[in-house]
């Protein structure tokens, strides 16, 4: 490990608490089941850049909370239709 990557971060502790608890539950933020240690469900994770997945492989220390928030907010803001079109199956 690099000197870069030692250095101290410090991390919203409300932050790593609600992405902890969300990535032990078997349910997606958006209510849809999903495989346990995942963060999202498979039709979430589909929506998702893929810059910002990557980052969702991150480690607590290296901003795993920070990208699962980062993640929320971008489903958060995709259109409607767009999130519908997953659940009738048209991806």
């Amino acid at each position: 490990m690099n000197a870069k990557n030692e250095q101290a971060v410090q991390h919203d502790p409300t932050l790593v608490a609600i992405a902890l608890k969300d990535l032990s539950s078997a349910h997606c933020f958006c209510g849809r089941r999903k495989r346990d240690q995942q963060s999202f469900c498979r039709d979430c994770t589909s929506l998702l850049p893929l810059e910002l997945r990557a980052e969702l492989g991150n480690s607590i220390k290296s901003g795993y909370a920070e990208a699962y928030e980062a993640a929320k907010t971008y489903l958060c803001d995709q259109p409607i239709e767009r999130l519908r079109g997953l659940r009738a199956g048209a991806a």
